[in-house]
């Protein structure tokens, strides 16, 4: 394991955590139609299917099934020894740094400045630095879009793998994405008693916002 920032692989060597690969199929459904082409009919009519409505009979497969397929690179997050056995390899999406879901719209603050003073608290990312060869900008990993591909037919791509992440940033790596998922909705309403409770919600309820006030439920011991 190299202690740069990223290094490359050799052909043969396994896929593990980290590994990063370009140009990833990634499947998107961005409607409740699905469409298929249904080849029992002559020239293979296109039909559509409503996921709201369809209940699935059989092996459950619809085939033939018309969807974008969207090019990204991506990175290996199934673990090392379940990538060697497991059907499929499960990857998180990579994105450009600057991309607009990432920083405050109004933020004042340049990249770097950024990275030194608020990236640490941005859960839902990775950073990964610009080099030639490998990411002509600044991307990150992001921890919310998740995608698999079988296993098979990703030993079939290893050409696409570009490198993987060294030493030092597969540690941060690994325990980045273990803050993310391991995250839980957190109901800070459950220490309070009733008296508390009580006082808070009025002295309150102006500046909690009408969508949290909506979630709000009493617990026994508040009732």
């Amino acid at each position: 394991m190299e202690i740069s920032f990223y290094y490359k692989k050799k052909r043969e060597v396994q896929i593990e955590q980290g590994d990063i690969f370009s140009n990833l199929p990634f499947f998107n459904i961005n409607s409740n139609i699905v469409r298929f082409l249904d080849p029992n009919e002559t020239d293979y009519d296109r039909k559509e299917i409503n996921l709201n409505e369809y209940e699935p009979a059989g092996d459950g497969i619809i085939k033939n099934v018309v969807a974008n397929l969207l090019f990204k690179p991506g990175i290996v997050i199934t673990q090392n020894c379940d990538a060697l056995r497991s059907t499929y390899i499960s990857f998180c999406e990579i994105k450009k740094f600057d991309d607009p879901h990432y920083f405050e719209r109004n933020t004042e603050l340049k990249k770097i400045d950024f990275l030194m003073q608020k990236y640490e608290h941005k859960e839902k990312y990775f950073y990964l630095p610009e080099k030639v060869e490998i990411f002509e900008d600044k991307m990150a990993v992001d921890f919310s879009r998740i995608f698999q591909i079988e296993r098979v037919v990703l030993e079939k791509m290893i050409d696409k793998r570009l490198c993987s992440l060294g030493k030092i940033p597969l540690e941060h790596f690994r325990e980045k994405i273990t803050n993310y998922l391991k995250r839980f909705a957190y109901d800070r309403w459950y220490v309070l008693n009733k008296d508390e409770y009580n006082e808070y919600y009025k002295s309150n309820r102006k500046k909690i916002g009408s969508a949290e006030l909506d979630r709000i439920k009493k617990y026994p011991w508040q009732q």
